[in-house]
């Protein structure tokens, strides 16, 4: 035993009398970005209890039951455990932890352990996110950096005797490796910012009829998120008393489908691919017709003929629809996938949603409701960090909500700089979706948004659930300053009821209050003077169109782009096949002419626009700017018309008139 299995039992003696315990490392703290404290560590009592000391432990059980939250048996169970040591009740408050120790209690003792506290409650509850009893990250910040937080436990060896006592001076070799302390984190969050969203999104609660709503603001040069409530919320320090769905960080894990919001967007596509201008005039009759269904307007008569500014302004479905037809359905999901639409920003956050840009059937239908902003689904999230590429110039960048890791001696020990995903747009179509956004403000449904001595951008966005019952989901995307955004707010409203359901009457509102903090806190100027919206642009001289089938491609697009009009060409032949407008129509000078160098304009359709009660001259320049024939020799006042308003026709169709 002693020479062939010497190694075996020198193994066991060892076994037998060393003890290895755990020394717990000190969590690391996560501060707002000016240090604020948002979770810290602190000690709390654990109550103890060593079995075989304890004489009586019906009667033990007795005095306990009445200070630990453990009834009366389940203390009893627990103390006629045959284990050395037992967890009676862990991290008891001070008042609880002296009660117990005045007793004196035979067996019954505590030990000291970490516990994670939140000092400011509620805020940011769902951004922090919290820890379970072993003080390891369960949700939100806390769990997805964990590895930073925690540190790493030490290890204290000892030499027992046979009775579990450390025998002095035994074995001076054996080592204490010491815990490193975890990481701190700090936040790109500002906690007073935080505070004005959480306390507007509480009175939102109160005075509307709604599930709950989600409030971003972030800063669109670096995508640092200054803030994200949601309500309803949860106070992390006692997370198991609120279940898992107030947990849940909404504007993260949950998608909607965003309405009207989303115009932003693909008003950007639109100017960006050069299908539109400013200057481009489009007919509301109240209602299209795509697919066999009906998309209407909000105004129930149309809004009748617009350019395209007072089209967005006033948030014309129609009008939408007709510019996001014109497009082709892949470009256009082309494009708005460069905003990261149906994909992940990428936060370092858990559970991010992706969104759902393209559906499983791409039909016409589709791709007209997609235009204004449904069958769609996306996060509050993604739709502030696209809105942050139009506010600083095209520039999409991964949102932030960590700064910055930073060890107990104060070295960064990791920092997150900005990061660029891609150009969204080009900074001209950036700044043209800014003033078609001031314009919305200014005159538009976004009225109730102005805040005196201030410029401010935005659009509002009402969405219908489907369903029999009347619920909405309500938003407003706002820049503050409109002109030059230092600010990008988001506004989210979910399942709101009763008859104030359009955006300005409730998403708007709330954005005016956390607005108004915002400008205080940080003591911003008001606009030194009136800025020009895209609206109060002076008249622009008109261009007569002549007929270009035949010319060369090039040498017109250059003469038309001297003329102030903006050329949008399609196929890529060397000659002009077909265009429109017609021959002889009269455009403002920043209109789109279409030019087809070999590609099939009769395969494309427009909207047959309202001709009743215009004069014959009238109606004959509105055919020819939508590339419409009139039927035959028309004079007086048109009382009749054939297809009825809002249908939509090939191209160079014939529009019979009385």
């Amino acid at each position: 035993m002693q020479i062939l299995q010497a190694d075996f039992y020198q193994q066991i003696a060892l076994d037998q009398r060393i003890e290895e315990s755990p020394l717990a490392s000190e969590r690391g703290e996560i501060r707002d970005r000016y240090g604020e404290e948002l979770a810290v560590t602190t000690s709390a009592e654990t109550i103890i209890a060593y079995p075989d000391e304890i004489d009586d432990p019906a009667g033990t059980a007795d005095e306990l039951a009445g200070i630990l939250s453990l009834s009366r048996q389940a203390i009893r169970d627990r103390l006629g455990s045959d284990r050395d040591l037992i967890f009676l009740e862990r991290q008891v408050s001070d008042s609880t932890y002296e009660k117990i120790m005045e007793l004196e209690l035979s067996g019954v003792s505590s030990i000291s352990e970490p516990k994670r506290e939140y000092p400011r409650g509620r805020l940011a509850g769902q951004i922090v996110g919290f820890t379970g009893i072993d003080n390891f990250g369960l949700e939100g910040i806390e769990n997805y950096f964990d590895g930073f937080l925690s540190g790493e436990p030490g290890l204290q060896i000892r030499e027992i005797d046979a009775m579990g006592d450390r025998i002095p001076f035994a074995n001076n070799n054996l080592e204490e490796i010491d815990p490193r302390e975890g990481h701190n984190l700090y936040l790109t969050i500002d906690e007073t910012i935080q505070y004005y969203a959480e306390s507007a999104l509480g009175k939102a609660m109160d005075e509307y009829n709604i599930s709950g709503g989600s409030i971003i603001v972030m800063d669109p040069d670096s995508a640092d998120i200054l803030s994200m409530a949601n309500k309803p919320d949860f106070d992390p320090g006692s997370f198991s008393q609120f279940s898992s769905e107030r947990r849940l960080n909404k504007a993260v894990h949950d998608t909607f489908e965003p309405g009207s919001i989303f115009k932003v967007f693909t008003a950007s596509q639109f100017l960006e691919q050069g299908y539109i201008n400013f200057g481009d005039m489009l007919y509301d009759p109240g209602e299209i017709v795509v697919d066999d269904s009906t998309i209407s307007c909000w105004s129930d008569e149309g809004h009748g003929e617009q350019n395209f500014i007072e089209v967005f302004a006033d948030s014309c479905n129609p009008g939408f629809v007709q510019m996001g037809l014109s497009m082709e359905g892949q470009e256009m999901l082309a494009g708005l996938e460069k905003f990261n639409f149906g994909d992940k920003t990428g936060i370092k956050m858990p559970g991010e949603a992706s969104g759902q840009l393209e559906p499983r059937r791409f039909t016409e239908l589709e791709q007209a409701t997609i235009s204004f902003g449904h069958g769609l689904s996306t996060t509050p999230l993604q739709l502030v960090t696209a809105a942050a590429s139009i506010a600083n110039g095209g520039n999409l960048y991964r949102p932030r909500l960590v700064d910055r890791v930073v060890d107990n001696d104060g070295k960064v020990v990791e920092d997150f700089e900005r990061e660029l995903i891609r150009q969204a747009v080009s900074e001209r179509t950036a700044e043209e979706v800014r003033k078609l956004m001031r314009e919305a403000v200014k005159n538009g449904t976004g009225t109730e948004a102005e805040i005196d001595g201030y410029d401010i951008a935005g659009k509002t966005g009402t969405s219908r659930l489907y369903g029999d019952e009347d619920i909405y989901n309500t938003s407003f995307l706002g820049f503050l300053p409109g002109d030059d955004p230092e600010y990008v707010i988001l506004v989210a409203l979910y399942d709101l009821e009763g008859e104030d359901y359009y955006a300005s009457e409730n998403a708007v509102p709330v954005f005016n209050e956390l607005a108004d903090d915002i400008i205080r806190h940080k003591n911003l100027p008001p606009a030194r003077e009136r800025l020009e919206s895209a609206g109060e642009k002076k008249e622009n001289n008109s261009v007569k169109i002549e007929d270009y089938r035949g010319e060369e491609v090039e040498y017109m697009r250059r003469l038309l782009r001297k003329e102030g009009l903006n050329v949008k060409l399609i196929g890529e032949e060397e000659y002009i096949t077909a265009q429109r407008p017609l021959p002889a129509a009269e455009v403002s000078e920043d209109s789109t002419v279409y030019l087809y160098a070999g590609a099939d304009m009769e395969a494309d359709k427009t909207m047959v626009p309202d001709f009743r009660g215009m004069d014959a001259v009238e109606a004959e320049e509105l055919a020819r700017q939508y590339g419409l024939r009139i039927d035959g020799v028309v004079e007086g006042e048109v009382n009749y018309q054939y297809p009825e308003p809002g249908k939509r026709v090939e191209f160079l169709s014939e529009i019979e008139l009385e």
